[in-house]
């Protein structure tokens, strides 16, 4: 996804300086990229949670038993991150340097990802609270 590649160049450039030569830094920073956009996803099944019936269950909904549901969850998951790690590898130049000189990396550190990551599953349930309260 496009929209995390500033995220992905500032965790990328954290890990440079912070990691031994030995490890595979694309595949480190494509997996804390992968948890930040599981947040976001989180934040929006919160936020579609809130608004189906209450005993709703996905995996009645498409006939699933709950085992294999959770097993596609996982499979998925991990076709999604080597799906990200080939896209990243193969961009990688292009991100550094479209990002070397970008007026964010003043004041943008890698540590405010956590912030980010907080605010995708906490905003969404704040607007929750705050739509139940007024209905």
């Amino acid at each position: 996804m496009i929209f995390f590649d500033y995220a992905f160049y500032s965790l990328y450039n954290l890990y440079l300086k912070k990691e031994k030569k030995g490890s595979n830094l694309i595949i480190n920073t494509t997996l804390g990229i992968t948890g930040l956009q599981m947040c976001l996803f989180l934040g929006l099944a919160i936020l579609g949670i809130s608004f189906t019936p209450q005993n709703f269950s996905i995996f009645e909904y498409l006939g699933i038993s709950d085992y294999v549901g959770k097993g596609v969850f996982v499979a998925f998951g991990f076709i999604w991150i080597m799906i990200s790690y080939k896209s990243y590898k193969k961009r990688l130049s292009e991100i550094q340097k479209k990002y070397r000189n970008h007026p964010r990396n003043k004041w943008f550190r890698a540590w405010m990802l956590y912030f980010v990551a907080l605010g995708f599953v906490l905003i969404p349930i704040l607007i929750v609270k705050i739509l139940k309260a007024f209905s």
